[in-house]
């Protein structure tokens, strides 16, 4: 059984600090925990490119790599590839340490990265597999918000 504390912190994570800088135009899309975009250094580009071919967000209304590894990690919880203890600890510390330095605006991208890394390092290629096949959307994602008793910003 993946550790409360675990949830609550992915559960964070999800919400990030986008709900604070919401805007109208946003009314009703999900909040995003950060788009992996084009890195900015040389050195970042093979885990943003990880990240990307691994959870390709190609198909309509897919959310970000980033968001589907988060939401993904949640929703292997009952199923045979759920989280270990060990692991949702180790997760715990890392997701919060990326939630930390996407709020910072002097964190450098290769900070983020490896930590992106790391999550993905501490996931089973099994457990990444079963979330590249739940080919997440943004209608999940506010699905799984509803479910979770969370007001969208509208």
């Amino acid at each position: 059984m993946m550790n409360k504390v675990v949830i609550r912190i992915l559960l964070t994570a999800l919400l990030g600090a986008t709900l604070g800088a919401c805007s109208p135009a946003s009314a009703g899309a999900p909040v995003d925990v950060g788009e992996v975009v084009a890195p900015a250094s040389v050195a970042e580009a093979p885990v943003a490119d990880a990240l990307n071919e691994l959870l390709p967000s190609d198909y309509p209304d897919a959310l970000s790599a980033r968001n589907q590894l988060a939401l993904g990690t949640l929703r292997l919880e009952g199923t045979a590839r759920a989280v270990t203890p060990a692991q949702a600890s180790t997760l715990a510390y890392l997701w919060q340490g990326l939630r930390s330095l996407s709020a910072s605006s002097t964190a450098a991208s290769e900070e983020t990265a490896a930590i992106q890394q790391e999550i993905m390092a501490t996931l089973t290629a099994e457990q990444l597999e079963a979330i590249r096949e739940l080919r997440l959307t943004a209608a999940d994602l506010n699905a799984f918000y509803e479910a979770q008793g969370i007001p969208l910003p509208t």
